[in-house]
């Protein structure tokens, strides 16, 4: 198996936001076609770009698919997409342009600490979900 035949979720461990975007995903994702890697792990810094790591400070979420990255809202549409009705109702994004996607996707990521709380400790997932957590390369 290789890295770029699965779909990889890439989160912020520490944000009680995507945290929370995590259980919803690991509830909905009855299929398992979603795997998840901490933005702040070995593994994320070797899969991602430099420049993203550098840059994004863990602000965007991450997604891989079929061995292409997405990033912020296009992460967003294209993970959900993938889960099917009523999930991939949010392909309706894509009609606003994505300049203002993303704009609204910094605006929440932005003030997400202040908004929602930082988690002192990182994810721990439950016995049942810990296959679906990349940990190494």
């Amino acid at each position: 198996m290789t890295y770029s035949d699965n779909h990889i979720v890439f989160f912020d461990s520490e944000c009680v936001l995507c945290g929370n975007l995590l259980k919803l995903l690991l509830k909905i994702d009855r299929k398992e076609r979603l795997k998840f890697a901490s933005l702040q792990s070995e593994f994320s810094k070797s899969m991602l770009p430099s420049e993203f790591v550098e840059t994004a400070d863990f602000k965007s979420v991450a997604f891989l698919k079929d061995g292409k990255l997405y990033y912020f809202s296009t992460a967003v549409i294209k993970i959900f997409s993938l889960l099917g009705f009523p999930w991939s109702l949010i392909k309706i994004g894509y009609l606003i342009p994505r300049p203002l996607r993303d704009r609204l996707y910094m605006k929440v990521s932005n003030n997400r600490y202040s908004w929602f709380g930082k988690s002192e400790q990182c994810i721990i997932p439950d016995e049942s979900f810990r296959s679906r957590f990349v940990h190494e390369v």
